[in-house]
């Protein structure tokens, strides 16, 4: 085996049910590598069959890191902050000659770690200079009619003041608040200079605050200012009205205003949150990024590492729909019910202490499996041994199966779409690997995968070809409101296109000419109605 000259970074994609984690624990194994999870729920202690984690059996095979660091009853963690944890470990990695091998289901982790699409200081000190050039205002303070909802009611000395000639360094040297908390952040751990897990089993060698802070402040730190954006503005928000955060964005900024959906309350509120605490319009920011990569029409800014491969594990649908009503069986058979119910008790005690309600969209709680079960999870365990119970029981199962294979559509669609239709020809390069047969995976899956790395590693040109990216008509973003269809606004040319051909808008269009022939033959009718009354009382009055 030819000496590697070149360590790429390798991904793993794939819906679930597909052996993303089988092939990647081959390639770690073969190539020395190490496994990075990009599982948004499996980051989460514990619940280890509903979240289909590897075993510890499978971790002793290859080194894997980005599992079971945080505690289920954490609600708020975002990609920032798996991002933020996960480029320090492929960068140390690459360091080291070892392959990182990034696998997961969620598939907007792994676009945060391939490409640089989250806003960084650099992005908006410079926008800020092109800001000062067009005359935009830095500060919501100077005018009340202008403030943003999130300070609102506010005193002006709880504003925080920004100052578009301070530098990170300065900014640091002013707020010693903020820089305590960098000082006494957890502290990523290493193990043979990359494990920057959090599992307790581990050993763990710590980096001194210093080199903490030294390492969020050059290539890590780009996330933490929408983290601390996100972090700061959400309680602010929530009692403002969503017309009204996009009445406040559309004064403020509104090239985000007409790109944004006046629906998306996320978006909505992160851009005005951006604004209000760097005094630059996001779509500023997202311009300078788009200038990186020359202009073109990216989703994205430019791709983070030069070298990367994408494996995508593919697999006929039927024969995956059997798979994952098959994976369901197996999951319940190991427990999960029990898993359920114990964690649910767990959370339950938790909630009414702190006075929640239950809410799916938030930490573990978006895992398949928790809102299929929840009328059944609600049951004394009296009540789910009755008629009722096993009723509750059993439409649990139908439904977490029908989920589970919706869910596994929509991660294909999104490879799709994010990958493979990526505009701005800044994609790496993609190889199909086909898992229908699972009696031939090493035949059709790991020796073309291992063939594949292989020769990237030496410079060759694999005999394997990738995938060709699909052509696709320019999707610019625009604003146009449908009055046909009740006023429906879209923001993206391929979104209105697509509405105009769909049935539903056609629908609404000749219901409408319907409503219209209606109205008018209503009128005319009207119309002869008055008149046969008018000619009546005529001739009356002739008469008499």
């Amino acid at each position: 085996m030819a000496a590697p000259c070149r360590i790429p970074v390798v991904v793993v994609l794939g819906c679930t049910g597909t052996g993303k984690s089988k092939l990647a624990l081959e390639l770690g194994r073969i190539f020395n590598g190490e496994i990075i999870s990009a599982d948004s729920m499996q980051i989460y202690k514990g619940l280890d069959i509903i979240t289909n984690k590897v075993t510890m059996e499978e971790r002793q095979i290859c080194p894997h890191h980005l599992l079971d660091y945080l505690s289920p009853l954490h609600y708020h963690n975002t990609v920032v902050d798996f991002r933020n944890r996960a480029l320090p470990i492929i960068d140390c990695l690459l360091k080291e000659k070892k392959v990182p091998i990034i696998v997961g289901g969620t598939n907007y982790y792994i676009e945060s770690l391939l490409w640089k699409f989250l806003i960084n200081q650099e992005d908006v000190d410079t926008a800020k200079v092109l800001a000062d050039k067009s005359k935009v205002p830095h500060s919501l303070h100077g005018n009340q009619s202008h403030l943003s909802p999130l300070d609102k009611g506010i005193h002006p000395h709880q504003i925080p003041h920004v100052n578009s000639q301070e530098t990170p360094e300065s900014r640091e040297q002013k707020d010693p608040v903020q820089n305590h908390q960098v000082e006494h952040a957890e502290k990523p751990s290493v193990e043979r200079g990359c494990g920057f897990d959090c599992n307790e089993d581990e050993k763990k060698v710590e980096t001194s605050p210093t080199d903490i802070k030294k390492t969020f402040k050059s290539d890590y730190s780009t996330a933490s200012i929408e983290e601390e954006v996100l972090e700061q503005g959400q309680d602010k928000l929530e009692n403002v009205d969503t017309k009204e955060l996009h009445r406040q964005l559309l004064e403020v900024d509104p090239v985000s205003a007409q790109r944004i959906h006046p629906r998306n309350r996320r978006k909505i509120a992160r851009a005005l949150e951006v604004y209000e605490k760097y005094g630059v319009p996001i779509s500023q920011i997202h311009k300078m990024q788009h200038l990186q990569t020359g202009g073109d029409n990216s989703i994205s800014g430019p791709l983070r590492y030069e070298h990367t491969c994408i494996f995508w594990l593919q697999c006929e649908q039927s024969v995956l729909d059997e798979r994952l009503d098959k994976r369901v069986d197996a999951m319940l058979q190991q427990g999960l019910i029990k898993e359920l119910t114990d964690f649910h008790a767990l959370y339950n005690a938790s909630r009414i202490q702190e006075n929640k309600k239950v809410d799916y969209t938030l930490g573990i709680f978006q895992s398949i499996g928790f809102k299929e079960f929840h009328k059944y999870l609600l049951l004394t365990k009296e009540e789910r041994n009755t008629n009722e119970g096993q009723k509750h029981f059993e439409e649990g199962v139908a439904d977490l199966k029908v989920v589970t294979r919706r869910y596994a559509r929509r991660q294909i669609t999104w490879v799709k779409n994010r990958f493979l239709k990526r505009p701005g020809g800044r994609v790496p390069a993609v190889y199909n690997l086909d898992v229908t047969d699972v009696d031939k995976f090493d035949e059709l899956v790991l020796k073309p995968a291992q063939e594949t790395l292989q020769a990237i590693l030496e410079e060759r040109t694999p005999e394997l070809k990738p995938i060709p990216p699909e052509k696709t008509a320019k999707n610019c973003p625009v604003h146009n409101m449908c009055e046909v269809c009740d006023g429906r606004i879209f923001t993206m040319e391929s979104e209105w296109e697509a509405h105009l051909q769909g049935r539903r808008h056609k629908k609404m269009v000749e219901k409408k000419k319907r409503q219209a022939q209606n109205e008018s033959q209503a009128k005319w009718i009207k119309l002869v109605e008055t008149t046969d009354i008018l000619d009546t009382f005529i001739t009356s009055q002739q008469e008499s």
